[in-house]
């Protein structure tokens, strides 16, 4: 239990507290855990350190106030992080989860996104056919992405040490899933080639091949140096990435998650069995089935793929 009179009695610890239940969340992503840490900064900012104060009312009000600043969805995001602050609080520190009973809009409905075409993929991955590193270093991105439907929150941990063979002989790269669980993905022999001019600029630039694998690259030095970030390619950096080289290739914005739908609906349509596609993305199989299957393209597949097996019931006569 927690005295409030302490929690009173100091306006560092008091701001702090909420924090703290943040930064000890061991098993919170690294982007999940700032995201919460911005929810928890927020609340405090709109009701104050005393914890007196933290009520369902106030925090209804906050998530009111954010819906005047926001679509739901993105309320929804900071609203998620103050209810694992306040039900953290209650459970460790005896407080009342204040956040609870907070009643919120209904989910938007998904939308449905639509994959690359062909032509679309293929200018994607074009723009960046230059001799720039950051054609070097976006090509290796997108191409990483496009083949493996990665999501970009794996491509940014990616780190050289994560590409190993496996034990039978191919190539494979360790991501970091949803929840943290580390998935090496399997890659095509053609895949290395591809990464080979990035990989080779940036061991050349560090010295050794170590390290994050995706990083920033600064501009020119008067010596015609360019700088390199210590740390891996942040998410919005990312995002930037594929906004500018959408933009270059002249086709529709594409987000990070659009490369990872193209693949998954690509294979199915290829009909790529669910197990084999989940051994590449790390998906449950269920959840390849439930979103990203097109019911009636699937429905021609699976007949084009039936008939030579029942085509002996169609003989004169037996129907």
């Amino acid at each position: 239990m927690v005295n409030k009179n302490d929690s009173k009695s100091g306006s560092t610890k008091s701001k702090n507290i909420l924090e703290e239940i943040v930064e000890g969340g061991a098993r919170l992503r690294p982007v999940t855990k700032a995201s919460y840490l911005s929810a928890a900064r927020e609340w405090l900012e709109f009701a104050g350190t005393d914890p007196d104060r933290w009520t369902p009312v106030q925090a209804q009000a906050f998530y009111r106030r954010l819906l005047t600043r926001m679509k739901a969805a993105s309320a929804h995001g900071i609203f998620a992080g103050l209810r694992y602050v306040s039900r953290r609080w209650a459970l460790v520190y005896g407080g009342k989860d204040f956040a609870a009973a907070v009643e919120t809009l209904p989910d938007e409905p998904r939308k449905v996104p639509i994959p690359l075409t062909s032509a679309e993929l293929r200018a994607f991955l074009d723009v960046c056919n230059g001799p720039q590193p950051a054609d070097l270093r976006d090509r290796a991105l997108l191409f990483l992405g496009a083949i493996t439907g990665a999501r970009r929150g794996g491509l940014s941990t990616i780190g050289f040490a994560d590409f190993q063979p496996s034990r039978l002989g191919y190539e494979t790269v360790s991501i970091e899933l949803k929840g943290g669980r580390v998935f090496p993905i399997p890659l095509l022999p053609e895949v290395l080639p591809v990464l080979q001019p990035w990989s080779a600029w940036l061991t050349d630039q560090l010295g050794a091949a170590k390290g994050a694998y995706f990083r920033a690259i600064g501009t020119p030095q008067i010596t015609g140096e360019r700088r390199i970030g210590e740390r891996a390619l942040t998410l919005d950096a990312i995002n930037k990435i594929f906004r500018r080289r959408s933009a270059q290739a002249g086709i529709r914005h594409v987000h990070p998650h659009d490369l990872r739908y193209t693949f998954i609906t690509r294979c199915r349509e290829a009909n790529v069995p669910v197990q084999l596609v989940s051994a590449i993305t790390g998906h449950a199989v269920g959840v390849i089935d439930s979103i990203y299957a097109d019911p009636v393209t699937i429905g021609v597949k699976a007949l084009e793929t039936i008939r030579p097996v029942f085509a002996d019931l169609f003989r004169d006569g037996d129907v």
